[in-house]
């Protein structure tokens, strides 16, 4: 039987072989499992969304009892800090919804367009922190501590069980993302056309400063990730016309995916939506230093047959395949994305496990890397 440290061991190699392209032994698989944890142990769904330590204990003990997981996408749980990311509150069970509901962003306007020119008077990061405090009603130093404080325990739990961390999450990807969650969605699309030149000088002050913490948080880890997760949804072009996406999108993609591979570090590309008008523009990062997570929107054979030669592809099993399909239809699902993808592919949920998928479709899912 091997030991904890032998699996850590064995998992993290199968994943960095599938990054860099190479042939794993098998396919990794993983996932970004939360509340499915939750439900799975039974956990108050109230006080796994509001206690980062619990939740950490909590997703370790689940994929314990799933050990052909290679690795898990967080190491800990923090709906809140998610909602920080687009100037939102998040409503959880117990706080705001009934027990037993899984959290959700409240988004309102909370951006105003005269907030436009104190960022560009003050600068980004003490315009954000007066924000979290004023607007969101978070005590800054306490809660980022707190943070600091789950990643590190819920790293350590992980390790010390053999799985390693897949991500690392250290701020926003691009500033559209931050700027349309505190403006809405609607209001901010209507921002981009009626003061384009305003809102790009923002997005410049925001993205040097983003990339400066990026590059800072890398520089004081005492050991590098495996990835550094990047998360973007609303800038995909599902969303934005191509004039709009080449001018608010690609640009700052570019640059915080060139900060971190220049830190040797290996991108998590999260994207969510549709991507499947822009994929050739991810062709310009060097072989092996990103990953592609799509969520079932983008064509995941278009992802292989666009960026195959140059990037692993994550996915793609759809949610509510696992919550409401069969064993059957998971495993076959599985099954062929497994042979048509190739080397560097992880399988995995799309997006994230979701907090009602069935335990026998999870079972499947595992069943399909291992052949059974």
């Amino acid at each position: 039987m091997k030991t904890n440290q032998e699996l850590l061991i064995e998992r993290t190699t199968r994943l960095k072989k599938a990054i860099a392209l190479e042939k794993p032994d098998r396919t990794p698989v993983i996932a970004w499992a939360d509340a499915f944890c939750a439900n799975y142990m039974g956990v108050k769904m109230s006080e796994f969304s509001s206690n980062m330590i619990l939740s950490s204990d909590t997703m370790v003990n689940t994929f314990k009892d799933f050990p052909t997981l290679d690795a898990t996408e967080v190491a800990t749980t923090a709906p809140d800090a998610v909602a920080m990311g687009f100037l939102s509150k998040m409503k959880i069970a117990g706080r705001d919804l009934p027990e037993g509901s899984n959290w959700i962003v409240d988004e309102q306007e909370r951006l105003s367009v005269e907030d436009y020119d104190t960022i560009l008077n003050m600068g980004w990061t003490p315009f954000y922190m007066k924000f979290l405090n004023e607007k969101l009603g978070i005590d800054v130093q306490t809660f980022f501590a707190k943070i600091g404080e789950a990643t590190g325990y819920g790293t350590m739990k992980f390790i010390e069980a053999g799985i390693p961390v897949y991500s690392v999450a250290i701020g926003p990807a691009i500033p559209l993302e931050t700027l349309a969650g505190g403006r809405t969605m609607a209001k901010f699309i209507q921002d981009l056309y009626r003061m384009p030149d305003k809102i790009q000088a923002v997005m410049d002050i925001m993205m040097d400063e983003i990339v400066a913490q990026t590059i800072g948080a890398l520089n004081m880890s005492p050991e590098k990730p495996l990835t550094v997760f990047l998360g973007i949804a609303r800038g995909a072009g599902e969303f934005l016309s191509p004039k709009l996406w080449q001018r608010f999108t690609l640009p700052y993609m570019v640059k915080i995916i060139n900060s971190i591979i220049g830190q040797g570090v290996v991108c998590n590309l999260h994207f969510d939506s549709c991507w499947d008008r822009d994929l050739e523009y991810l062709k310009q990062f060097p072989k092996g230093t990103c990953v592609f997570g799509c969520d079932h929107l983008t064509d995941i054979y278009k992802i292989k047959g666009t960026l195959g030669e140059s990037m692993a592809v994550k996915g793609d099993v759809p949610s509510a395949m696992l919550a409401f399909g069969t064993p059957d239809d998971v495993y076959n699902y599985s099954t062929r994305l497994i042979k048509d993808m190739g080397n560097g592919f992880i399988l995995a949920p799309a997006c994230t496990l979701p907090a009602n998928a069935k335990v026998e479709n999870v079972k499947a899912l595992l069943a399909a890397v291992e052949g059974k």
